[in-house]
């Protein structure tokens, strides 16, 4: 695939990183990831923008940077309708090829769930096909996304089998423990961390109960830096140790 442009002989999306001139990496399933049953783009690479009509497709013409740059669809997206949706790097596709992405309502998609947690309750997941390109610069990409299905993130838990007794804990050691920051809202813990929004690491814990005194489940995982911004999702049960040494983290 090109990485140009003006290359309008090729239809599909990929923007090289500016630093080392690499491609980015694609979703993927793998053994890092294999508590999780599906994997997908994180927000930091794609957002919808509006629905395709006809006022769309003139402003994009005379102005796509309005489109790509201040307008986040505020509804929840429906199966069967058409979207445009800005992408940027590390986003890459082909023209019919599906995907699943993270959608997040505007304040949310600006300010993180660490400012609006009640809108977890309002996030997606969403599977779509990308169907054709409508604007490219080396910066950003305008396409039409097609919505096939969608999943809340509220209800992760009840689509995905249980796993558990696997090791993804890793990352939960005394530097990351005095490093990140979480949020505690009903069912959910949110766990974040970012190193100058360049590269970042995020958990979404679900509780059985609200307010609970420990994590019951991890259900959403997300990781962005130069080259991915991925989203993992399945319905991890946290064992005994487990929920006590994210129990001990969050007490520090």
């Amino acid at each position: 695939m090109s990485a140009d442009p003006n290359d309008l002989g090729d239809d599909s999306v990929l923007f090289e990183c500016r630093t080392c001139h690499e491609e980015p990496c694609a979703p993927r399933l793998d053994d890092l990831s294999s508590w999780a049953r599906l994997c997908g783009y994180d927000t930091s690479c794609i957002h919808l923008c509006q629905e395709l009509n006809e006022r769309a497709l003139e402003t994009i013409q005379i102005n796509p940077k309005l489109i790509a740059d201040h307008q986040f669809f505020d509804f929840a997206p429906e199966a069967g309708k058409s979207y445009i949706a800005c992408v940027r790097h590390p986003f890459i596709a082909r023209p019919g090829e599906p995907f699943w992405f993270l959608h997040l309502p505007p304040f949310t998609l600006l300010n993180g769930w660490e400012e609006n947690p009640e809108e977890i309750f309002y996030s997606r997941l969403v599977h779509g096909v990308f169907d054709r390109v409508l604007h490219r610069t080396k910066e950003f990409a305008l396409i039409v996304v097609t919505v096939q299905e969608m999943l809340s993130v509220s209800t992760i838990h009840e689509h995905f089998p249980e796993t558990t007794d696997e090791k993804i804990y890793a990352m939960f050691d005394e530097e990351f423990a005095r490093r990140a920051a979480w949020v505690r809202y009903l069912n959910y813990v949110y766990v974040y961390w970012n190193l100058e929004s360049d590269v970042g690491v995020w958990w979404l814990f679900r509780q059985d109960q609200p307010l609970a005194h420990e994590p019951a489940r991890l259900v959403l995982q997300g990781h962005w830096g130069w080259h991915d911004a991925l989203i993992w999702a399945g319905n991890h049960r946290l064992s005994t140790a487990e929920a006590a040494h994210l129990h001990s983290f969050m007490l520090r």
